[in-house]
């Protein structure tokens, strides 16, 4: 009983947030709160709108990119996911310890252009 409560109430946050955003189309917040959301329910085609729509009102946000990485290699676009995520690490990002267990980055784990990411954010940390 308690799982489809917890999504009785996610689709009742989903609404609330889509509700916001209608209201206002740049209320970050609400977007953030959405994209994880629409991930959670592995909805990745809209959680990816979402995420752009974040880059554009957020463009220095390393998080935010991050995000993005993550939607696009959920999607399968592992190219995109890849530069988003090196721009996402030129922003600031240095969470190597999540990235390396982050779900949504197993699509792109195998590929030697993230693990070459990888073995410099490591060699960063130990400088």
């Amino acid at each position: 009983m308690v799982k489809r409560n917890d999504n009785l109430f996610s689709e009742f946050e989903m609404a609330l947030y889509e509700a916001a955003i209608r209201s206002n189309p740049n209320n970050e917040e609400a977007l953030r709160a959405l994209g994880y959301l629409y991930t959670k329910k592995r909805n990745h085609t809209k959680a990816l709108t979402i995420d752009r729509k974040l880059c554009f009102l957020r463009p220095d946000d390393s998080v935010v990119h991050y995000n993005l990485a993550c939607s696009l290699s959920n999607l399968g676009k592992i190219e995109d996911s890849l530069e988003a995520l090196e721009m996402a690490i030129l922003l600031g990002y240095s969470d190597v310890r999540h990235m390396e267990k982050d779900p949504d980055l197993d699509n792109i784990r195998n590929e030697p252009r993230y693990q070459e990411i990888v073995e410099k954010m490591k060699g960063k940390s130990k400088a």
